[in-house]
């Protein structure tokens, strides 16, 4: 793919050495560096006396002074595909006497950016910067500048401050920010990390030996970074110069604009921008920013634009749905007094957020079991629409800019963009139909192809004609695995069609199911009435039933002269359960039903048999401290809840089943934090220590688990179990190995056992050292060749040799014994210096390690009867 590249730079005019009629690029690809020529400028007079004829350019000078170049290099390259690249400039260009460089007459002048290409990421092009990199402030007063960057696709910018690089973009060495330089340290220096504005409040002066200065120049780097969609797609380094007059009487101009505006797509913006001078000087204004630039019904501003200390403009924009999006928009404008001695500026930025209008006349229709939305089509042509419903009005009312629906509404999506690109939508709870006696409520959110969303439709609501009876109570009324009983409840329709469409008799049918599974299992009927009466609203379900072991759903159906009317949403009992714990039950429960409860009261059992209210949650959990381990309690929960519709019971109460149950202890007791070990390889044995848990966290330890491994990181296994909880020591002793791993547990008196806690490790010690001389006899002193002392040796390769080279033994046993003869001959060998080469492998906590000893030794036959034997 080819790119167009533009490096933009600042020099003195008045610098020979600073001009360059082309620069060198690296474009972070691997091809060779390139050079790029200027492109700006008419040609170069050759009575300048800084450039000769070469140069085709010779750049332009800086509106407002006359020392200031402007120099534009522009080239095209090809890169090799996707990837990530870093092209940069690097130039020994850098002013002197830069108060924040050292040296930085010779250190390197150095910007970059990064090119991301992606077959994904679509057409990407670079911030555009507006305003130069250079610019002056007061000492002792406040100073502001601008980049003035924005990005003509639209991405979102993020700034930050960076050191200036060096060389090959190395770190500059002792490298100070402007407000930190030692010896000069002055207040404050930031970037607003989403409009760009830099900040230095105030800049100093320091004096050089003694004297002070009457201008310094300072350094400072602005990444501005490039995000779309959430993700990071390039990035652009800038190299600033701050001029600081250290006498300055002049004070920066003040802009005075709103900071920030909303609108909806297809409203104008008319804002009036203005600045003054508090000195009296002449003022220009001007502005930059993508709205300015933009190709679809670009924003109007005329500039520049000078007044006699007070200056205006009127900031237009007419507005459409193509500026639509979720960022804002940024105009910088800029204010530059005409101060003959030191010019001063003033920035300020004006965010705007277009959104798209809000959905319009949304409507909710009952139709059955379903609920059928409609609303007109969104002004700014939507890609689709999401639908959110709830349970009752919230009285949400989304502020002018509050695009999209924030947490905390109790709404929940329904549907997604994707399911819905027409106008109209109907809520059939996904095919399980909507519930009788609820109030539904809506809002509607309009989405656009760029992922934009508007501000939330207003809030609309509907609940289904009742028209079918409505369940309002499932209750235990006796607890029983075999003769239980459950007492059901509803509400009877209040527009059924009696007149015309059906007639009586009527009659109700109650259908049941274990658990929380649709009842189809019929259970019962009221008798046949000649009218739905309140009386019939009630039935007690007398079946063989196990309200003990689980819950109960039922639903009741309306028939009306033999012919189905419909019937109820199903509804469950609720349904308690527990878990033991020591000294505590945790008591949790499950209903499944149409309305909605808000609360729970617990009542448990006192010991004359009655029940006692204990406490009342919003949460479907309760846990029943203090009691005493190995005694029964038993408990019901009563359900609270309501419709959201009027006219239907309000209060719905409803009881779980009596439910009983026994805490004991399963809580096992705090892991041991304080392990220690103390290893003596001379006694081969190890130490374990701890503290008691009995002391911190539990109260009924009575011993401890030991474990343990002899390799770092391996499996641990039972070594020792102690049975005693004071007993917070373990000697292991008489071993052949002390490398290994521990790891202690606690135990309580139910055999509850402690997390392990952290290992804690030791390392053998090895030895093996061989004499120089041995003297082979049957004298019995020293008869044989072996090592002396050796110790945590698993085995050992050990080859002997005479001084012809020849080997004249070998084992891997590790304590040798070697008798003096040759182990194929078996005659002993001559006195005689004799050579060896052994490797040792010793056990560690790593594992086996080998190391290889080498050496020589006397062989020494006294009478052929051996001799004395030295170390």
């Amino acid at each position: 793919d080819n790119y167009e590249i533009t490096v933009t730079t600042y020099t003195r005019a008045s610098s020979c050495q600073a001009d360059r009629c082309e620069i060198e690029i690296n474009y972070g690809d691997g091809s060779p560096t390139d050079t790029i020529k200027r492109t700006n400028g008419g040609p170069c007079p050759t009575t300048q006396g800084c450039e000769d004829n070469s140069c085709n350019f010779c750049g332009e000078i800086f509106p407002g002074n006359p020392d200031i170049k402007i120099n534009i290099y522009r080239i095209q390259h090809g890169f090799p595909g996707p990837g990530i690249y870093k092209i940069s400039v690097d130039d020994p260009n850098r002013n002197a006497d830069v108060v924040n460089v050292p040296n930085s007459v010779n250190t390197s002048f150095y910007i970059e950016t990064y090119l991301y290409i992606s077959p994904f990421g679509g057409v990407n092009n670079s911030p555009v910067l507006d305003f130069p990199p250079v610019d002056v402030a007061c000492a002792n007063l406040l100073f502001e500048h601008n980049p003035g960057a924005h990005d003509p696709d639209g991405d979102s910018l993020v700034f930050s401050l960076l050191p200036n690089r060096g060389a090959g973009g190395a770190l500059i060495p002792d490298y100070s920010f402007p407000n930190n330089v030692p010896g000069c340290t002055s207040s404050t220096l930031t970037i607003n990390s989403s409009t760009g504005l830099l900040s230095w409040s105030t800049p100093v002066c320091c004096p050089q030996g003694g004297t002070s200065p009457e201008e310094e120049e300072f350094n400072v780097a602005i990444l501005i970074e490039e995000f779309r969609n959430g993700s990071k797609i390039g990035s652009v380094l800038r190299d600033m110069q701050i001029e600081v007059d250290c006498e300055c009487k002049n004070d920066p101009p003040v802009i005075f604009a709103p900071s920030q505006l909303c609108v909806f797509a297809g409203e104008i913006i008319d804002t009036l921008i203005s600045a003054t001078d508090p000195n009296g000087d002449n003022v220009t204004l001007t502005a930059s920013g993508e709205p300015l630039s933009i190709a679809n019904s670009p924003a109007e501003f005329i500039q520049p634009t000078t007044g006699d200390s007070t200056v205006s403009s009127i900031f237009h924009w007419e507005t459409n749905c193509m500026h639509v999006r979720n960022n804002s928009y940024n105009v910088i404008f800029r204010a530059e007094d005409d101060n003959a001695i030191v010019p001063l500026v003033d920035y300020h930025t004006l965010g705007i957020n277009v959104i798209a209008p809000r959905v319009k006349n949304p409507i909710a229709v009952p139709e059955g079991n379903n609920i059928i939305l409609t609303w007109e089509t969104s002004f700014c042509n939507a890609t689709g629409y999401q639908i959110y419903r709830r349970i009752d009005s919230s009285g949400f009312n989304p502020g002018n800019c509050q695009t999209g629906l924030p947490s905390g509404t109790g709404y929940s999506l329904t549907e997604t963009c994707s399911n819905v690109t027409g106008n109209t939508y109907t809520d059939n709870n996904h095919g399980a139909g909507l519930v009788h006696g609820q109030k539904y409520c809506y809002v509607i959110v309009a989405c656009l192809a760029n992922g934009s969303e508007n501000v939330v439709s207003e809030e609309f609501c509907t609940e289904l004609i009742n028209d079918i009876p409505v369940i309002t109570n499932v209750s235990v009324f006796v607890t029983d695995p075999l003769n239980g009983k459950d007492s059901i409840m509803w509400a009877m329709p209040k527009q059924l069609d009696t007149l015309n469409q059906y007639h009586p008799p009527y009659q109700y049918k109650i259908y049941r199911s274990d658990g929380f599974n649709p009842a189809l299992i019929f259970s019962g009927q009221t008798s046949s009435n000649t009218k739905l009466a309140l009386t019939d609203t009630f039935f007690i379900d007398t079946l063989p039933l196990n309200t003990f072991g689980k819950s109960n759903t039922y639903k009741i159906e309306l028939w009306s002269n033999g012919s189905l009317v419909g019937s109820t949403t199903n509804a469950s009992s609720v349904f308690l359960s527990s878990a033991p714990t020591d000294n505590a039950l945790n008591l949790s429960w499950e209903e499944h039903v149409p309305w909605s409860n808000s609360k729970y009261f617990v009542y448990k059992k006192n010991p004359a048999g009655t029940f006692d209210f204990l406490a009342g949650v919003s949460v479907q959990n309760y846990k029943d401290t203090g009691l005493v381990n190995g005694e029964e309690y038993c408990y019901y929960v009563r359900s609270f809840g309501t419709y959201s519709s009027p006219g239907i019971i309000d209060t719905i109460l409803n009881n779980s089943q009596i439910h009983c149950n026994r805490p004991y202890d399963n809580v096992p007791p705090c892991r041991l934090d304080s392990l220690d070990i103390q290893a003596d390889c001379n006694l081969f044995q190890n130490t374990l220590t701890w503290n008691n848990p009995n002391n911190k966290c539990a109260d009924d330890v009575t011993g401890y688990k030991i474990y343990f491994t002899p390799l770092f990181g391996g499996e641990m296994s039972l070594i020792e179990t102690i049975n005693s909880s004071v007993d917070t020591s373990f000697l292991n002793r008489n071993l052949t190995s002390i490398a290994g791993c521990y790891s202690v547990s606690a135990i309580d008196t139910n055999l509850n056992e402690s997390t392990r806690s952290d290992s804690v490790c030791v390392d053998n010690c090895p030895e093996y050292e061989l004499p120089n001389i041995f003297t082979p006899g049957e004298d019995g002193k020293n008869d044989f060749f072996r090592p002396f002392p050796y110790k945590f040796v698993e085995s050992v390769n050990m080859q002997i040799y005479n001084r012809w080279g020849q080997l004249v033994f070998e084992t891997t046993e590790p304590k040798i014994m070697w008798d003096g003869k040759n182990f194929k001959s078996k005659k002993m060998c001559p006195s005689g210096v004799y050579y060896y080469v052994c490797q040792v492998h010793e056990i560690h906590l790593s594992g086996i390690e080998t190391k290889v000893l080498k050496g020589y030794f006397h062989l020494l036959l006294e009478n052929g009867n051996g001799g004395q034997q030295n170390n």
